[in-house]
This record gives C-alpha cells, sequence and structure tokens, in this order.
C-alpha cells in the first residue's frame, strides 16, 4: 500500500514563454502591433533580459499570458488541499465519489521514519483502508465509506494556472506554516526547477522564493493555544452547523440601486409614477445582461464542523475568500461526522467509530514518538471536522447554491449550501427569490440522463418554472 513520494511533472505549457512576454513587454511602448512584434521578437536573449528586467521591476502582469499545465501524481490529500487554495487556477480531481480508492496507496513523512513510528504508521494506515473496504462490503455508498480514508490518501488531479499564480504558488511552499512539511517543500523544489527550464528568465528574480516577511520565523502566536490530546474524552460527532456573521447592509436595495444607476446611465431607466420596484429591478440583475450588479452585495459565513472530505468541495469554488485554519495546529480528531448511511448499520457505525477513536490515539502516540506536530495531520481521517470562514458575493453565491443544493451533490456540502440558501434569502429575499439547483432556475435538469428525475419537487421546493417537462430546450 505505501508507496514513494508524489510528484509533480509540468504537462504542456505555453509554446516560447519568452518570446511571447517579449511581445507583452514591447507592445507597451512601440507603435508595432502585436503580429509584427512577433515576427521580429526572434532574439532568445533579448526576450529573456527584458522579460527578467520587467519581473523584477515589479511589473508582473506580462506573465499571465503564459499557462502551464502540471500534473500531480500520488500526492497526499494534504497536498491537495493546499494546491486547491489558489484560486487563479482550473482543476480536475479524481473523483473520491466514484472511484475506488482501496489500492490507492499513501504517503509516509520523513519524520515518521526518524521517529522510529514507521511500522506503526503503515499498519495503521492500512488497517483505515481496510475498513474503507468492509465500510463498502456492509453497503455503505463509496462517497461515505471515504470518511474513514487517512489524509496521507495518494491524490491525482491536473491542475492550469497562468505563470504568474503558479510562481505564487512555488513561492508559498517555501514560506510558513508549508514549509514545514516536507512533501510540499519537495514539490516546491521540483516545480520551480521545471519552471526555470521552460521560463529560464525567472531564475533570481525572487519571485520563486519564500516571501520576504517569513524568512526570519513567524511569530509565535500559537504558545498558548497548542492542543494535547485528552484520551479520556473520546472523539464528538457532529454536523456542520452554518452561521451568517456579516453582509452588505440591505442587499436587496444595494443590488436594486446599482442596476438603476446601470440602467440610468444607459437613458434606459425613468423615474416616475411607472417606476420599477425593488423586485423588479433586482430581478434584472439575475439575468447575464446586468449580473454583475449581483457582484455589489457580499456574504461571509461561518461554518463550524465541515468534515475535510467535504472542504474540498467548498475549497474547488474559485470565486470566494475562504478561511481554512492551520490543519497542522488544529485537533482534528476531536470531532467527526458520521453518515446516515454509516448511523443506520450498527456494524458499521462501530466500525467506523472505532476508527475515529483511534485517530486520536494514534496522533497521541505520535506526538510521544517525536513525529513532527504538523506531520500528524496525515491520520487524521476524512471524516474529522474543521471550521472555515468564507465569504461569496451575490452572484457566485448564487451559483454555489444551484452546483451545491442539486440532489447529485455530496450530502453534506449540500445540507451547508441549504443553510447558505436560508440564511442569505432571510436578509436578501428578491435577490435570493427562486434560487436553488441549477434545474429550478434553468426550468430544465442539465444532468440529462443523469438527472434525479425530481424536477417537479424541486420547483415546488425553492420556487421557479419548469419547462418542456423538464427537458432541455431544443436549438
Amino acid at each position: 500500500m505505501f508507496k514513494e513520494s508524489g510528484r509533480v511533472r509540468i504537462l504542456t505549457h505555453t509554446p516560447e514563454i519568452q518570446r511571447l512576454i517579449g511581445v507583452a513587454a514591447r507592445l507597451v511602448t512601440t507603435q508595432e502591433g502585436v503580429h509584427s512584434l512577433w515576427k521580429t521578437s526572434l532574439d532568445d536573449d533579448s526576450n529573456r533580459r527584458l522579460a527578467h528586467r520587467l519581473v523584477t521591476m515589479g511589473h508582473l502582469s506580462v506573465i499571465e499570458h503564459a499557462v502551464v499545465t502540471l500534473s500531480f501524481e500520488n500526492v497526499s490529500l494534504f497536498v491537495e488541499q493546499f494546491v486547491i487554495q489558489f484560486r487563479l487556477a482550473s482543476y480536475t480531481v479524481k473523483s473520491r465519489r466514484y472511484v475506488d480508492f482501496a489500492s490507492s496507496g499513501f504517503y509516509m513523512p520523513e519524520s515518521v521514519r526518524r521517529s522510529g513510528f514507521a511500522e506503526h504508521y503503515r499498519t495503521h494506515a492500512e488497517w483505515l483502508f481496510d475498513c474503507y473496504s468492509r465500510l463498502q462490503e456492509m453497503g455503505v455508498p463509496r462517497e461515505d465509506a471515504r470518511f474513514v480514508l487517512p489524509y496521507c490518501l495518494r491524490s491525482n488531479f491536473l491542475c492550469t494556472m497562468n505563470l504568474r499564480e503558479l510562481c505564487h504558488l512555488i513561492a508559498r511552499t517555501f514560506s510558513s506554516p508549508w514549509s514545514q512539511y516536507e512533501e510540499i517543500r519537495g514539490l516546491g523544489a521540483s516545480l520551480r526547477d521545471q519552471v526555470i527550464e521552460v521560463a529560464p528568465f525567472l531564475e533570481n528574480t525572487g519571485l520563486l522564493d519564500s516571501p520576504g516577511e517569513n524568512q526570519s520565523g513567524e511569530p509565535n502566536v500559537y504558545a498558548d493555544s497548542i492542543f494535547s490530546y485528552d484520551l479520556q474524552k473520546a472523539p464528538e460527532s457532529g454536523e456542520a452547523e452554518v452561521e451568517l456573521i456579516s453582509h452588505s447592509p440591505d442587499p436587496d436595495h444595494l443590488v436594486m440601486t446599482a442596476v438603476a444607476a446601470q440602467l440610468r446611465s444607459e437613458g434606459l431607466f425613468q423615474s416616475g409614477p411607472k417606476q420599477m420596484s425593488v423586485s423588479d429591478l433586482v430581478s434584472l440583475a439575475k439575468r447575464d445582461r446586468w449580473a454583475r450588479n449581483l457582484e455589489h452585495a457580499v456574504f461571509t459565513f461561518a461554518v463550524r464542523g465541515l468534515s475535510l472530505a467535504a472542504l474540498t468541495h467548498l475549497t474547488r469554488h474559485r470565486m470566494q475568500s475562504l478561511c481554512v485554519p492551520d490543519l497542522g495546529r488544529v485537533d482534528l480528531t476531536a470531532r467527526f461526522v458520521v453518515p446516515q448511511s454509516i448511523r443506520s448499520l450498527s456494524k458499521a457505525e462501530e466500525l467506523y467509530s472505532s476508527a475515529a477513536r483511534a485517530a486520536r490515539r494514534m496522533q497521541h502516540r505520535m506526538s510521544l514518538s517525536g513525529v513532527s506536530e504538523r506531520d500528524r495531520v496525515y491520520l487524521s481521517i476524512c471524516g474529522n471536522l474543521v471550521d472555515v470562514v468564507f465569504s461569496m458575493n451575490a452572484r457566485e453565491l448564487i451559483h454555489f447554491v444551484a452546483l451545491r443544493t442539486c440532489n447529485r451533490a455530496q450530502w453534506e456540502i449540500r445540507k451547508v449550501a441549504e443553510d447558505v440558501l436560508a440564511l442569505a434569502k432571510s436578509v436578501a429575499p428578491c435577490i435570493f427569490e427562486g434560487i436553488g439547483p441549477s434545474c429550478v432556475t434553468l426550468g430544465y435538469c442539465p444532468e440529462g440522463k443523469l438527472s434525479c428525475g425530481r424536477l417537479v419537487e424541486m420547483v415546488e421546493k425553492y420556487g421557479g418554472q419548469a419547462n418542456h417537462r423538464g427537458k432541455k430546450p431544443s436549438s
């Protein structure tokens, strides 16, 4: 089951990166057009010097024209969570809801080997994979059985981002706290070498190094908050609780005012007896033509008790501000979620609960054995819970709700999305009127043959209007 360290490779990239950036740089200060510059910007050394000078001066927008696709192979789930926090990127991840991960293998930190704890670590990780298989044999769906898998589980995914964001990612691997994880630091070093090979002008620019403020070490703000494992207290089971902790004042009025201002500037809105209502104006904002006005209204939520498995479903949303605690400083093993499919089978619940308790004992044993404090996160299980805070504007929130309240969405994130919608609707009833899964807003199910077949029920639950008997309109 154990495999050697995972790796990251540049799968594809924009061809002739230095030439492209040289063209972009010259375009700003010359009379020539792009095609003319492309034909004349053939000197690679000249392009490299120009690109290097721009980067060292801090003019980084030009390097965003270059795009790189990365292949992450057999890295841990912990690395996956680290990488997908970089929002200016696109990701495709092997689904743990549908693919059987029984033989995927797991990562072992070097600090575990040095401590002499390797055999205990290996035995426990393999036992968790066995629990995963046994839960499925008992009839537990794969998407719920995965909650027992450890955070050292191997993951494979594709990632595409522009060169500027990639440089930012690499620099973060060498800064605190991520540099304290050997796996992340090693992947960063490999990426840095590969990036310099395809974009030599980046060498010695400092763009691929740790940000200056972290080089002298971060303040020890955690001195009084280091947790200890209370083995007399069993980990508690729970589920996510959502709280709306802040929002733009009077979101409906804010969006209405923005739409009205835009209509006036376009000469389409006249004041008087026939003036449109707040509801009418906000409804316009929910159409593509005026949808950007929804972005003025912002909502901030706290989610207490989101599983590590469900966390990835939230993190993947690009247009948000998401704050996840330092997982190396959080007692993840104190709480865990219990899916209904496991709760309904006494033997499955007993096995799963024993795995949650064992995760706590193992992390305690790791601490006694001298394993790095941060590396203990690898033996947390995917069902362990974490608290997060996120902010989305109304436009992105509608998109989030459309995807995550769908009956095909993972049940835990679906419950979070339903709670988020209810809370947002309580303060912005016009904005979120008729908002729900995609079938509600579209009037048909976009999932085709994978549809749950409950369109009418969803329309009745969330509002909206079905058309064409739930079928996508023909073009």
